[in-house]
Order: structure tokens, then sequence, then C-alpha cells
């Protein structure tokens, strides 16, 4: 079913084959989607690319490998459907909720999440390089085998989220809270966790090179075989940690607690 009070023209094109087409031969026009519902659609593939869908109300519908770059999509609805593959680039999501919803493999590139709710949602494999996701409410959604580079998670409570091998150079991970997380096997190099809440998280096998945790609580964290190699843990507290067989040359943790942390088989030489 569809109803709206958008561009009639348009909305009859977006059910049809031939809408990418028509894209194609009409490269100056904007599709006005605005004010929409669209339901149980299969718009998987369609190019949308920055297309207004302003208001629109979008349910039970398959954005699988849809082109949704720089579309407008303030105050827009978004419910049981999913944009697995779907490239939603420079989209800007601020506000939103798009709670339990499939993002698997979409391509994210500087998206703003910014005091969105994304709880519980699929982003398992995403290209999120640059996102922005202060002020998100982001409960238990999964990051796994993501490219985060440069993504800022400021102040944000990550409890029951994933990072697995996750690619997070430089990301931003200042003041979160993050209890007994999964962040196994990623790369942090050069990423930030400053005054971060990360008690019992692991971080087993990951390359942290210069990477800070300064001021964090990182109790009975895991580090077992990681790359902390000039990485800064100053003022952090990592009481009952775990750095058994872990890299940290050139580690420093000036008034560091480090009561009862192990240290087993770890390298603090230069070279």
């Amino acid at each position: 079913m569809l109803a709206s009070m958008a561009n009639p023209e348009h909305l009859e094109r977006l059910k049809t084959a031939d809408w990418n087409g028509w894209r194609q031969t009409h490269p100056g026009t904007t599709p006005d989607l605005t004010d929409t519902k669209l339901e149980g659609l299969d718009l998987s593939g369609r190019n949308l690319a920055g297309a207004d869908l302003s208001r629109t109300k979008i349910e039970g519908c398959k954005l699988d490998g849809a082109s949704l770059v720089r579309a407008t999509v303030h105050g827009m609805m978004v419910k049981a459907t999913t944009f697995d593959r779907a490239d939603l680039s420079e989209c800007d999501f601020e506000y939103q909720k798009l709670e339990e919803m499939s993002f698997v493999g979409a391509v994210l590139r500087k998206v703003s999440f910014k005091s969105a709710s994304i709880k519980g949602s699929n982003f398992t494999a995403c290209d999120m390089t640059g996102a922005k996701l202060e002020g998100a409410i982001v409960g238990a959604a999964t990051f796994t085998f993501g490219r985060l580079l440069y993504a800022n998670f400021r102040g944000v409570d990550l409890d029951g989220s994933t990072f697995e091998g996750c690619d997070l150079q430089q990301a931003i991970f200042d003041g979160v809270t993050f209890r007994r997380g999964n962040v196994d096997k990623a790369n942090l190099t050069l990423a930030f966790f400053r005054d971060a809440k990360l008690a019992g998280t692991t971080f087993r096998g990951v390359k942290a090179q210069r990477a800070s945790f300064r001021g964090s609580d990182l109790t009975s964290a895991d580090f077992t075989k990681a790359d902390l190699s000039e990485s800064d843990f100053e003022r952090a507290v990592f009481t009952g940690a775990n750095f058994t067989e872990t890299n940290m040359r050139k580690f420093t943790a000036h008034r560091a607690d480090a009561r009862a942390a192990t240290f087993l088989h770890a390298s603090f030489d230069e070279t």
C-alpha cells in the first residue's frame, strides 16, 4: 500500500522497474517523496540518491542495495525495514528512531546518528568511516567487522554492543560506558578511550599502537596478546586486568593503578 501527498508521478515511477532508468535520463530532477507512506514495498537497488524523503513513513520495506547518498531524511520514520548493502553516505538521521534495523554490509560514510536511537540494530561489516554518534542511544547494537575509522562515539552508552574485528583507527570513544564489552581483534591504532568506563571489556589481540586510555576504568579488562606499544594509560585504573603476552613497549602508565594486574610474558623492552 502506498499513500501520499508527494509528487504522484515520482511515486508511481518508484514502484516500477524503470525507476533507475528514469533517474539516469533525468539527472537534474530531485525525486519528491515527501510526506509519504511507503509500506510493504521492495525497493531493493533503487537509486534514491539525493531524493527528498522528508517526513516520509517507511514500514516493512526492503531497501537492500539501494542508494540513498545525500538523501534528505529529516523527520523520516522507519519501522521493520532492511537496508542491507545500501549506501546511505552523508545522510542525517539525527534524533531519529532506527531500532532493530538491519544495515549489514551497508555504506554509512559520514552519516550522522547524533541523538538517534539505534538500539539493537545490526551494522555488521558496515563502512561507517567518519560517522557521528554523539548522544546516540546504541544499546546492544552490533558493529562486528565494521570499518569505523574516525567515527565519533563520545559519551555514548555502549553496554551490550560488540566491536569484534572492527577497524577503529583514530575513532573517538572518550567518556563512553562500555562495560564487559567485546573489542577483540580490532584495530585501535591512534584511537581515543579517555576517561571511559571499560571495566570487564575484552581487548584480546587488538592492535592499539599509540592509543589513549588515559584516565579510564579498565578494571578486570583483558588485553591478552594485544599490541599496546606506545599507548597511553596515564591515570588509568586497570586493577585485576590481564596483559598476558601483551606488547607493552614504550607503554606509559604514570599514576595508574595496576594492583593485581597480570603481566605474564608481557614485553616491556624497546628493542
